[in-house]
């Protein structure tokens, strides 16, 4: 894939700088960069260095030497962030990242935002009985449990 697969204003969320289902730092980003569109599975991350077990997500351009120039996506797509660019090379393990395009943007046209925040984002709705809730974009579903906790609480008289 040398282009989106599709047309940016398709995922223009409707008022300029707020995410619905698709996300503003996301449709800005490729407004601004459309050649750093690609999505890397990468084994980098500034909390833990190197760290294949818990791989995240960069949007960027490779070069011809395999460094990529690029962000951390959920960075990109967070509100009130100005992502910046970085140099990601052989110290960042970048032979290891796996571009992940095309599946990607299959999933974000198809789930939105949860594509990329997983968890983090989902638009609720909740049921009519208040037992279970759906996610509108994902369409993940949760039941409720209730539970009875008795904590000890101390208090000096």
């Amino acid at each position: 894939m040398t282009v989106l697969p599709f047309e940016l204003e398709a995922i223009r969320p409707a008022e300029k700088g707020r995410a619905d289902f698709f996300s503003w730092g996301l449709y800005d980003w490729l407004v601004k960069r459309p050649d750093h569109f690609r999505i890397f599975r990468g084994t980098w991350n500034n909390g833990n260095g190197h760290d294949p077990e818990n791989p995240v997500m960069y949007i960027g351009k490779r070069d011809i030497d395999g460094e990529i120039f690029g962000a951390l996506l959920r960075r990109v797509c967070s509100t009130g962030r100005n992502p910046e660019s970085h140099w990601y090379s052989a110290q960042h393990h970048v032979d290891e990242w796996e571009d992940i395009t095309e599946e990607f943007y299959q999933r974000y046209m198809e789930i939105g935002v949860c594509a990329i925040h997983k968890d983090l984002v989902h638009k609720w709705l909740e049921s009519d009985d208040g037992k279970t809730r759906t996610c509108q974009y994902c369409k993940k579903q949760e039941t409720k449990h209730v539970k009875i906790v008795q904590v000890e609480q101390v208090e000096w008289v």
